[in-house]
């Protein structure tokens, strides 16, 4: 059986006290438990950090394509027929101080400037300050776009109001309730293009006419005058006649129900030639554009695709629609007497 030494034969080691080896112990357990405490304390904060930079993160990415969504809805809304019609006269009078502005002269009263309607409202399409007409209003006064409307500024305001009043009151129109309206006046944020000087370029031009008119899937011009029409001496309504043409979009064209007068009148007192003779004199090669670098653009773009006188066909074919409509109604009324 191996004999087992003291642990201390010679008597030299100093004894020790068994409580204080037990606080040594207790010291060395303490020691070991704080540095695992604190490695699951970093460990946990680490977590806690790493989940709320992801949640952030995710948060970023939501307030991202939430902004995303609504600056995409904001570019395809109109303004609903039913307030172009009841409502915005009465306050496009009050704020010009006009009877019947032309939509020039409503720009800076009601577009712009601080009495604009989208003044000190964040605009959805780039979340700065003052936003178009159309993002300044609640629905019902606007909805997403049925129809793109091709006209110009030039037109006073009851023009636009009664041509649009007209067609909507036709038998073959869409109930005014669900019509909403693309119109450059009321929903391009006119603080950008005309304050900030921040228009599309002319070389965008067909992407961003593509667009609007895809999205609204149809088009309605405004006349002025079936003999004289001032739209079709511009080359901005010009570039809008054509992307409809190349697209294959349906346009109808709305008049004013005091041409139908004007009709009769030309009709009774010279005949069917001068009509006729400014059917076939329509060339949009004389429209023009305020910017020459656009009237160039646009052009240029016509004659190396369908032409000029695709173009010209397609819209004289359009008028003589109106007038074979306007025609009828002329020899469906009673004879005085």
């Amino acid at each position: 059986m191996e004999q087992l030494l003291p642990r201390d034969p010679l008597g030299i080691l100093p004894e020790v006290d068994e409580d204080e080896k037990a606080t040594q112990q207790d010291g060395a357990l303490s020691t070991a438990a704080l540095i695992t405490i604190s490695t699951v304390v970093a460990s946990t904060l680490t977590l806690v950090i790493l989940v709320v930079v992801m949640k952030k993160r995710r948060t970023k990415k939501a307030v991202k394509a939430l902004a995303m969504l609504a600056a995409r809805e904001s570019l395809e809304l109109g303004i609903a027929t039913e307030y172009l019609l009841e409502t915005f006269p009465r306050e496009a009078q009050t704020a010009s101080g006009a009877s019947n502005p032309n939509f020039y002269e409503l720009c800076e009263f009601v577009a712009i400037g601080p009495s604009g309607k989208g003044f000190g409202k964040i605009c959805p399409r780039d979340g700065k300050v003052n936003c178009s007409i159309v993002d300044a209003l609640e629905t019902p006064r606007r909805g997403k776009a049925t129809h793109f409307v091709s006209w110009c500024w030039a037109y006073s305001l009851d023009d636009v109001v009664d041509a649009i009043r007209s067609w909507t009151q036709s038998s073959n129109a869409p109930p005014s309730t669900h019509i909403c309206l693309w119109m450059c006046f009321f929903c391009n944020n006119q603080y950008r293009i005309l304050e900030e000087r921040s228009a599309t370029g002319s070389a965008e031009l067909q992407t961003v006419f593509e667009a609007h008119l895809a999205a609204a899937g149809q088009m309605v011009v405004i006349l002025d005058s079936f003999l004289q029409p001032h739209y079709y001496s511009r080359a901005w309504c010009l570039f809008e006649t054509y992307v409809c043409i190349q697209q294959g979009y349906p346009r109808r064209i709305l008049l004013p129900s005091r041409e139908l007068e004007a009709f009769k009148e030309t009709i009774e007192t010279s005949g069917p030639a001068p009509i006729r003779q400014r059917i076939q004199g329509i060339d949009l090669r004389r429209a023009e554009a305020s910017v020459k670098a656009d009237d160039d653009v646009i052009k240029s773009m016509i004659s190396n695709t369908c032409g000029f006188d695709t173009v010209n066909q397609v819209v004289r074919r359009e008028i003589l629609k109106w007038v074979l409509y306007a025609f009828e109604q002329y020899l469906s009324e009673p004879q005085a007497g």
